[in-house]
């Protein structure tokens, strides 16, 4: 019987000057508590993404969550995600603010960490073709998309143009082994049933414009 890979991301923010009241309810009632529980059930796996000002706040005030998830990542049941440090709409910044900001949020989680992902989040999950770039060369390597997005003819295909026509492109299907799959095609109710269907991996599959 073939399984289903079902891949859950956990997204945590704070803006920067929240009153610290937010910050810590936010604690007591969901980031504390959840983590705990996920600490008793290791076999259960998942990629964390926490703002930049959330961590902030966390590592000057209150390093309880932190500490946790730093054992969590340490045992390999806990993914740190990166986006921008704090957590602006990539798609609304000029190119370079953006690399900016992906590498400054990837360095924050080395350096409490000490791992260094490649994983990322988009805030509020907004898309633009031209910030696959962006990700790239802020050491972006994959991200998850809302699963309704279209971005072909094929809803399962995306083809992504880095650079002018004369760029390259990177593909995003249902299998990222980096094979291509023109020919495949998902219908808009499989489509559906995909929490995170559509991967954009700005490394593994890169493959040269057809002319």
């Amino acid at each position: 019987m073939s399984g289903t890979r079902f891949s859950i991301v956990v997204h945590g923010h704070q803006p920067p000057g929240n009153f610290d009241s937010v910050f810590r309810r936010g604690v007591a009632q969901c980031y504390l508590p959840f983590f705990e529980l996920l600490e008793e059930f290791p076999a259960v796996r998942l990629t964390v993404h926490f703002s930049g000002s959330l961590l902030e706040w966390l590592e000057r005030n209150d390093p309880r969550v932190i500490e946790l998830l730093q054992r969590l990542v340490a045992r390999g049941q806990v993914e740190p995600a990166a986006a921008g440090l704090f957590e602006p709409v990539l798609a609304l910044l000029p190119t370079g603010d953006r690399v900016n900001q992906l590498q400054a949020h990837r360095a924050m989680l080395r350096r409490l960490f000490g791992v260094d992902t490649h994983t990322g989040w988009l805030t509020e999950r907004i898309w633009m073709q031209e910030i696959a770039a962006s990700l790239h060369d802020g050491g972006i390597d994959i991200v998850p998309l809302d699963d309704l997005l279209q971005f072909s003819e094929s809803l399962g295909n995306l083809l992504v143009r880095l650079g002018g026509s004369g760029g390259r492109i990177l593909r995003a299907n249902g299998n990222c082994d980096g094979q291509q799959n023109d020919d495949k095609r998902t219908t808009e109710s499989e489509h559906r049933h995909h929490l995170v269907r559509t991967l954009v991996s700005a490394r593994r599959q890169l493959a040269p414009v057809n002319k």
